[in-house]
């Protein structure tokens, strides 16, 4: 049978020892027969050197074909086996790769891509640990390199199986890998490689988690229903899942918190496993919609259901304690909301090292442990009622018994139908002077004065109300006296078709006795509440009126009968009514107390008039409140006057003029909040600790307050500029200062108030105005001085210069002249060309000089070529003449400008480089000048000392104020800045 798994060295090297044995046999055949018969022919040498080429040819075709067959028969099985090789290489269910000795991957199946995600010229252009993919270990921690399956099989030369680790791409993709490996080695068995088996194990991982995830639930569950069953005290119980949860079910910390109704925060009550401080550092958990109730417990309190925070690091929930839970390793959590009878009551919170770990299985099962939890604890609590209720009840009849036969009023219980007192109290005995066996002996009859008894067996036969409170009726002692009582009754619970009632007796004699002079006193406080000159009401505290006086009637236009039948709220202005309902409260809580406010009423006519209320709460004996007493006084003319008064405040506040008011001693009543800023003052109550004439500067005090708030005070008003000083920079506030006096309304006065404007820009503009006028003068003087020293210069230039070479062409005019009148001297032409060519370049020096001239005075340049041309020109001039090396910049070669424009420009660049040539002793100045959509800007730059603020500042600098106003006059504008030691810089900008 054909084997296709033979060692391939063993098969090559059985091949090629066949192929050279068989070779080596024909070749020595071949020559040994084939000499044989040549050497038995007799042939010429011509022949035998024929026939040896033939054989020799023949040997080669021969052999050749023998070779053919040989290796293909010896090689084809190794490509059958290679074939079959690869075939189960791509088909097997795992992914195969090599890797080479240096570590670099050589091959992958298709089950290698399928599992790695790549394609197979992706693997194979990367190391087993390329930094492409990152390997860790299954949890996610680092994996060592020499724990990975190449290093082992290197390091040892030894297959290794079942190596697990994790790939995270940089996409966030993970695989679980499960890996074996085996080495390969060369000929002299060194480690050439490496043979691996990929399997993909992300799906049975995540499920063996998920199995062992519920496991641990569902021990949770079932050591938490055990205790349930056995436990019966609440901590305990609590205790006990706190602890299951920790031991079984695997979690980092485990707490419970119940809610505080009074504060609405969380109190962790139990916890177990790592808590290290965790609860009692972080911030309190509330369970209002605030940044502290937002989390998982307090959500989960909040909306009734569980709640998970999957990623604690990066969940903005989890501010307020993500600190603190990442310090202890917390990385997930969920909270489970307990209730007891329909109503949440706490949370039951777990803690887990891992992000993402809750899945939704895993969080029904511990939905149903808090269920079991919140059932388990309503058991508890009904126990613990009714064992509380049966203990009531017992203490309940006993104190019910105390009570009766302690009870400091009368009271007994009596037969229904016989009306015989079959108990007594002490109280009883004490105040009706019968022994307990003669009251018992009685019936309600005896108690009563004969004329009353008929009154009394008709109450007991009409009245027969279960309950029967404060009704009076007159009762006899032993000793025959009669007394007022007030009697509370009520039923008892009927005993062998036999009903019993017991009574309360509260002696009033003396009460009676009072109310009869309390009628008294009420006739004369009747009279004085109809007569008052205030509105006076009484008011039930229904809100009804009960009684109202005259003067109320006519303050609200109402008739007495009108008013009556009405409510305070009916005529109280609406936005009023919280504040009267307010009110009733407040007197409710401080009974006795007089209250004071303020509110609106509305007049039967629909006017609005506001009023101020005094109000007090009446009770009766038993502090039972009875009606209100109010006195209510009209303040609608007073509030008017507020209102007017706030007005003017608003206004004043609201102004951005300095708005003020003092008293005749200089103390400032009121400064509006602009005149606070304007003086540089923190607020009013500042302001008005200052005396006024501090506010002035101390060179104009004596003035305000001998000349000019006297005068103002006798004439009623006046103005004057002056000015106020900065509390904080001590700089000048120039003030149109606008006082009058304030008056009161019989004509005395009472202060001053000022509605004054800062006019502090107009006087910085009058000033700069003032000075620019100083400056043109001074300009304009400098020009006149310039021109004449200019037409002084042109005068000396055209004298010695133009005017010696006229005289001296002048003078050799006049000799040649002479030569040629003088007949008796012969003519020499050698001398008269010497004379003319002398003369020829004292013209042309003139010439020179002249154009110099004129082109100082105006550059032919800047007419006939332009402004680029012009400026290039002058700035080569300029090196030349002054040795400073001189550029010039632009992004153009033409330019067309209006012709002043051009001028301004050249005549400002000229005069900027014969300041650097004069104060600069700058070495490189360079002149640029660029063109936008809107305008020119130019620009001289030197390296010199740099000009001076003193300088820029200074009256003096003439040809900096001729520089301005040439740009002025075509609406441009100069900015001059330099730099101590570093230079000057000149820009000029103009809008085209």
């Amino acid at each position: 049978m054909k084997t296709y798994f033979t060692t391939p060295s063993q098969s090559s090297t059985k091949a090629t020892f066949k192929i050279v044995t068989i070779y080596f046999i024909i070749s020595i055949l071949w020559i040994f027969f084939s000499d044989t018969l040549v050497s038995s022919l007799e042939l010429s040498l011509s022949t035998q050197t024929t026939v040896s080429i033939i054989k020799g040819w023949g040997f080669v075709i021969v052999t050749s074909m023998l070779l053919y067959y040989l290796i293909r028969k010896s090689t084809g099985h190794i490509i059958d086996e290679h074939n079959m090789f690869t075939k189960i290489v791509e088909t097997v269910p795992v992914g195969i790769t090599f890797v080479s000795k240096e570590g670099r991957i050589t091959f992958a199946n298709k089950n290698a891509e399928k599992i790695l995600g790549l394609k197979k010229e992706q693997i194979t252009s990367r190391t087993y640990n390329a930094t492409e993919w990152k390997i860790t270990s299954l949890d996610g921690s680092p994996f060592p390199d020499e724990q990975l399956p190449f290093s082992i099989v290197q390091r040892t030369g030894n297959a290794v199986n079942n190596i697990e680790h994790a790939l995270e791409y940089v996409s966030g993709r993970r695989t679980l890998l499960s890996i074996n490996a085996a080495p390969i080695k060369d000929r002299n068995n060194n480690f050439d490689g490496m043979i691996s088996v990929i399997d993909d194990i992300t799906d049975r991982k995540q499920a063996e988690d998920e199995i062992l995830k519920l496991n641990r639930v569902y021990a949770v569950i079932s050591q938490i229903n055990q205790a349930i069953v056995h436990i019966r005290e609440r901590d305990k119980l609590l205790s006990e899942a706190c602890r299951v949860a920790i031991e079984f079910g695997k979690f980092q910390l485990a707490w419970i918190g119940l809610v505080d109704e009074e504060t609405q925060l969380v109190n962790p009550v139990i916890f177990a496993g790592i808590e290290d401080g965790y609860l009692s550092k972080i911030k309190k958990i509330s369970i209002s919609e605030v940044a502290e109730g937002r989390g998982p417990t307090g959500t989960a309190i909040r909306e009734g259901r569980h709640f998970v925070c999957d990623d604690i690091e990066n969940d903005p929930r989890m501010v307020p304690w993500k600190d603190e839970a990442l310090k202890r390793g917390y990385r997930s959590s969920i909270a489970l909301p307990i209730k007891l009878f329909g109503k949440v009551t706490g949370a039951f919170s777990f803690y887990s090292s891992a992000p993402h770990f809750f899945d939704q299985k895993e969080i029904v099962l511990l939905d149903e442990v808090a269920s079991d939890i919140s059932f388990a604890l309503e058991a508890i609590e009904v126990g613990e009622k009714r064992k509380e209720t049966e203990q009531t009840l017992l203490d309940s009849e006993k104190r019910y018994r105390e009570l009766f036969m302690n009870h400091p009023h009368p009271m007994w219980i009596y037969e229904v139908d016989s009306l015989k007192i079959i108990e007594v109290n002490e109280s009883a005995i004490k105040n009706y002077g019968y022994t307990k066996d003669e009251f018992t002996s009685l019936t309600l009859k005896d108690i009563r004065p004969e004329e009353d008894v008929p009154l009394l067996l008709n109450n007991v036969k009409t009245h027969n109300e279960s309950i029967q409170r404060d009704r009076t009726f007159r009762h006899k002692k032993k000793d025959g006296t009669i007394t007022r009582v007030e009697i509370s009754s009520h039923n008892l619970p009927s005993i062998k078709d036999t009903n019993y009632r017991i009574v309360m007796a509260i002696d009033i004699t003396e009460q009676y006795k009072a109310e009869e002079a309390l009628h008294e006193s009420e006739e004369r406080f009747r009279t004085a509440f109809q007569h008052s000159a205030s509105g006076m009401c009484l008011t039930a505290m229904q809100g009804n009126f009960l009684q109202v006086n005259k003067a109320l009637c006519q303050m609200l236009g109402y008739s007495s009968e009108e008013l009556l039948n009405t409510t305070f709220a009916q005529i109280t202005h609406p936005d009023d009514l919280s504040l009267s309902y307010n009110f009733v409260d407040s007197a409710i809580g401080e009974k006795g107390k007089t209250l004071h406010f303020e509110k609106r009423y509305l007049k039967k006519n629909g006017d609005v008039i506001w009023t101020e209320v005094s109000s007090s709460l009446l009770s009766d004996a038993k502090k039972k409140p009875l009606y209100f007493i109010t006195q209510i006084i009209d303040i609608t003319e007073r509030k008017r006057a507020e209102k007017e008064r706030q007005k003017f405040v608003m206004l004043a506040d609201s102004s951005s003029e300095f708005i003020g008011m003092c008293d005749l001693d200089f103390k400032p009543l009121y400064v509006n909040p602009a005149g606070v800023r304007m003086v540089g003052l923190t607020d009013m109550e500042a302001a008005c600790r200052v005396k006024v004439q501090d506010y002035f500067f101390p060179e104009d005090q004596r003035f305000i307050t001998e000349e000019f708030f006297p005068r103002v005070l006798h004439k009623g008003h006046g103005d004057v500029e002056i000015r106020l000083r900065h509390f904080q920079t001590g700089k000048a506030i120039w003030m149109f200062y606008y006082l009058f006096s304030v008056r009161e309304a019989d004509g005395t006065a009472i202060g001053w108030a000022t509605v004054s404007r800062d006019i502090t820009e107009r006087k910085r503009a009058e000033e700069e105005i003032k000075k620019s006028h100083e400056e043109l003068r001074a300009l304009s003087a400098h020009l006149q001085n310039v021109r004449e020293d200019e037409r002084k210069n042109l005068a000396r230039e055209m004298h010695d210069e133009v005017g010696q070479i006229l005289t001296s062409i002048k003078m050799n005019l006049s000799l040649i002249k002479r030569q040629v009148e003088d007949n008796e001297k012969k003519l020499q032409t050698k001398e008269l060309d010497e004379e003319i060519k002398s003369m020829s370049k004292m013209v042309d020096h003139a010439v020179v000089r002249v154009r110099k001239m004129i082109t100082e005075l105006r550059p032919e340049l800047l007419d006939k070529l332009g402004l680029i041309p012009a400026l290039e020109w002058y700035t080569e001039e300029y090196a030349k003449e002054t040795k400073i090396k001189c550029s010039f910049k632009g992004d153009f070669e033409e330019l067309s400008l209006d012709h002043t424009i051009e001028l301004t420009i050249f005549r400002i660049v000229q005069e900027a480089l014969t300041n650097v040539a004069r104060h600069s002793t700058a070495s490189n100045v360079i002149v640029s000048i660029k063109k936008s959509e809107n305008e020119i800007v130019v620009e001289i730059v030197d390296n010199g000392i740099g000009i001076s603020e003193e300088r820029l500042l200074g009256d003096k600098s003439f040809g900096l104020l001729g520089m301005r106003e040439r740009a002025n006059l075509v609406g441009g504008k100069i900015e001059i800045s330099g730099i101590a030691g570093k230079g000057t810089t000149v820009k000029l900008v103009i809008s085209v």
